[in-house]
């Protein structure tokens, strides 16, 4: 969840993205005050029969490589018909244009990222937590949350491998969710062809006296998934023997 100013004026926007559990589309809402504004387009991967189709019935060009697109979902979040990209140059209410520009920065983003992943977003329900929670992620093992989705304050790339500090103010939810807990995510290698890199992260407190505030600190990488999650464990460790492991 992410919040803005709606142009030169007071009124607040808050907004965030969905990704679907196929990986496949991208749903933005879009909320002022406690109103819902209705967003028509997401974003959607387009390729295989859909693709072709889309060709045939003249939605994209005939040379069209799969990729990802400015589209009208249906209610299952799948795929309806391809949309125009936004044209940024055109006069617009400032809603509109917040919307469109939003579209437009989130398709840049997934276009860079490429392919959606090949597994699936499921629940976890992690011990300690209130009931009903969970987060999404592709798996949970030894504590540790197998490339879930991640909150937009954290904003780092699959790829960062130094600390960052999570700038803004945290959701009080957020905070109580996501210290402490150790998460992997995984990307392919820029060095190597057909390689992945697991990196281990960890939402911490900002130890020094002379500053506040929380760091998505990254734990290591490494070339597989066991070593990563011996990463995890051995500074899990640390951080109960520390006494900074919060207790749910």
């Amino acid at each position: 969840m992410k919040t803005t100013r709606l142009g030169h004026t007071d009124i607040i926007v808050t907004y965030g993205w969905v990704e679907a559990n196929d990986r496949r589309s991208h749903e933005l809402w879009v909320h002022i005050e406690e109103y819902t504004i209705e967003v028509y387009d997401g974003i959607a991967w387009l390729d295989g029969d859909r693709l072709e189709e889309a060709k045939q019935y003249g939605e994209v060009p005939s040379d069209t490589q799969p990729n990802w697109y400015i589209a009208l979902l249906d209610d299952e979040g799948g795929l309806d018909s391809i949309s125009s990209e936004p044209d940024l140059n055109t006069p617009m209410p400032p809603l509109t244009r917040f919307i469109q520009e939003e579209l437009d920065r989130k398709l840049t983003a997934l276009r860079v990222m490429g392919r959606p992943r090949e597994t699936l977003l499921q629940p976890v329900y992690v011990p300690g937590r209130p009931t009903g929670f969970f987060f999404r992620a592709e798996g949970y093992r030894e504590g540790v949350l197998i490339n879930p989705v991640l909150p937009d304050e954290f904003e780092h790339d699959d790829h960062q491998s130094r600390n960052k500090k999570v700038e803004r103010p945290m959701r009080r939810l957020t905070y109580f969710h996501w210290l402490n807990q150790p998460y992997i995510l995984s990307h392919a290698s820029r060095a190597q062809e057909d390689t992945d890199v697991f990196s281990v992260f960890c939402l911490e407190e900002i130890s020094d006296s002379d500053k506040e505030g929380y760091a998505t600190n990254c734990w290591g990488s490494t070339g597989n998934l066991e070593e990563a999650l011996e990463i995890a464990r051995q500074n899990r460790q640390q951080l109960v023997g520390g006494g900074r492991l919060y207790e749910y």
